[in-house]
């Protein structure tokens, strides 16, 4: 199964990573910015390489929003039945 994980924190992506080959998704591919996630399913929109069984995202991405990538996974027929796994943490700020 494939998995696209959209997070900004590299050691929240090894984690992802870690937990997702744990529940058999054997093709991950991880993206720390919007953009570049969603040229990824762009190209698979256009058949050039297979759409994800599933996204992984953060929807705090420092510069960019996770929201926004669900505005675009919404909008799109193909990608709105893939599933989405909703991956957020809060810190405390003092």
């Amino acid at each position: 199964m494939r998995l696209l994980i959209l997070e900004d924190n590299p050691k929240d992506v090894a984690l992802a990573k870690e937990t997702a080959h744990a529940e058999g998704f054997g093709d991950i591919e991880a993206f720390a910015s919007l953009t570049p996630a969603i040229e990824s399913i762009e190209q698979g929109l256009q058949g050039e390489k297979p759409l994800p069984d599933a996204f992984l995202v953060d929807l705090d991405l420092g510069s960019d929003s996770g929201y926004e990538f669900l505005r675009f996974w919404y909008r799109r027929r193909a990608t709105s039945k893939v599933g989405v796994i909703v991956w957020s943490q809060l810190e405390e700020r003092n």
